[in-house]
């Protein structure tokens, strides 16, 4: 096991129109590099109890540098209110490109700090909750079908499935959720992630979690909404908590990625072309008619104006009526570009396919083009090249049955099955013997 190295500051903050304190830590990532995270005591805990303890990912998380100032980022949080009327812990996470929420050295780092801040502070361990926002919220969908097993719930604000399915290292399997509580926030004037794309993605979730509660609120891309569902959240962490699992199931086409509770895949049969009949493919396509320019911005240039540094693709809409790297685009039909966030506002009135028009400035002359966006697309949620492996497992009073699909070894770590009896052991309708403690390897029977 990897040791955690880390650097604790214990450093009381004062906020303004609260006194709860702020300490900062640093955990070095499985990179080598020192990230900081921040844990909130509000003013409302009895430090002598144990308490829930609330995980924000932040957004933006491809960026290249951290967080310039991670404290005056996280005393602005409109999190901490809801810490203080709840009377839960606070702990801010700071990612960046190369330590993502979707990638390894990124999620160790999550699960690490946890680790840390539970065995420093009086954290109730079966009440330990994922949130995001933006990338933060399609980090918290993704890390609860990748690693749901530490977490009591997860609330995921304004964040997108086809995101967390594209920037994960591990591919997305719904079921892997295992009804784990998922409180799911999303807005209905989001400007990057249009509300009539995210409801089929949650409705198809809800299929294989049934533990999803979904709240579409007024709003665009930001948390405006958050004091109005606060009782709502507040309840949501109060009356949850983690549960033993006794009827679980875990599919993965990467043994780094292999275990859930109390049982592994250790070997894969990629051989084998017939999958067990309830093993099948996840497939759901959904329809963008979002307008989309496709350029990349040069964010160092300082205007007036956005200047073009590239292009997302050779097929964009901005490439396709004329745009040129170096340009700089002055207006989008009446909207001045007049900071990043211009483009978005004035995209989220339109729809694939609408005519538009630009004002940019091309070396001394300044030039108007017109034409239209690129038609709407339809695009598969789930990117699912490999074979993969499954297993389903369940006791029921003291036999433990297990099916598997493609799935050659497993391993059962019965010391990790809490208040149960287990006297039998059948695999895929095979009795196998098993001395039922400690870790039991068990390679599988054919068929």
């Amino acid at each position: 096991m990897k040791k955690i190295i880390y650097i604790l500051l214990i450093i009381p903050i004062i906020v303004s129109g609260q006194t709860g304190k702020f300490n900062e830590h640093t955990y070095q990532c499985l990179d080598t590099i020192e990230r900081p995270f921040i844990l909130y005591t509000p003013t409302t805990i009895n430090k002598t109890q144990k308490r829930p303890l609330l995980v924000y990912l932040h957004g933006a998380i491809s960026n290249k540098s951290l967080k310039k100032d991670p404290l005056a980022y996280m005393k602005k949080s409109k999190l901490i209110k809801l810490a203080e009327k709840g009377g839960f812990y606070l702990m801010y996470c700071y990612g960046q490109k190369g330590a993502t929420w979707f990638d390894p050295v990124g999620m160790d780092m999550i699960l690490k700090e946890i680790e840390i801040v539970a065995s420093k502070y009086a954290i109730h361990k079966d009440k330990i909750f994922l949130s995001g926002f933006s990338d933060g919220g399609s980090g918290a969908l993704y890390m609860s079908m990748v690693h749901p097993e530490p977490f009591a719930g997860f609330i995921a604000m304004n964040g997108h499935l086809k995101v967390a399915d594209k920037l994960g290292t591990y591919a997305l399997y719904p079921a892997n959720s295992n009804h784990k509580p998922t409180y799911i926030i999303n807005t209905k004037k989001d400007m990057l992630y249009p509300i009539k794309q995210i409801k089929p993605a949650i409705s198809y979730l809800q299929k294989f979690n049934t533990a999803i509660t979904f709240s579409e609120v007024d709003g665009n891309h930001d948390m405006s909404y958050l004091q109005k569902e606060q009782k709502k959240l507040i309840d949501f962490i109060t009356t949850t908590t983690r549960r033993n699992k006794y009827k679980i199931s875990w599919e993965t086409s990467d043994l780094s990625n292999n275990s859930y509770e109390w049982i592994s895949i250790l070997e894969m049969d990629t051989k084998t072309k017939d999958a067990h009949p309830n093993h099948t493919p996840y497939s759901l396509e959904i329809f963008n008619d979002k307008a989309v320019f496709g350029i990349k911005y040069d964010y160092s240039f300082r205007g007036p104006g956005l200047k073009v540094s590239d292009f997302k693709s050779d097929t964009c809409t901005a490439k396709k009526i004329g745009i040129k790297k170096g340009d700089i685009i002055l207006m989008m039909e009446k909207d001045t570009m007049t900071s990043p966030y211009a483009p978005y506002f004035y995209i989220a009135n339109k729809l694939a396919g609408d005519q538009t028009s630009l004002t940019i400035k091309r070396g001394d002359n300044k030039i108007k083009i017109e034409g239209a966006f690129n038609q709407g697309h339809t695009y598969s949620v789930f990117n699912h090249k490999k074979t993969t492996a499954r297993v389903w497992a369940t006791i029921e009073e003291e036999t433990l049955l297990i099916t598997t699909s493609r799935t050659k070894k497993i391993a059962i770590r019965f010391s990790d099955i809490k208040n149960k009896t287990i006297r039998k052991l059948i695999i895929n309708g095979k009795k196998y013997s098993s001395s039922y403690k400690g870790t039991q390897e068990i390679t599988i029977k054919q068929q």
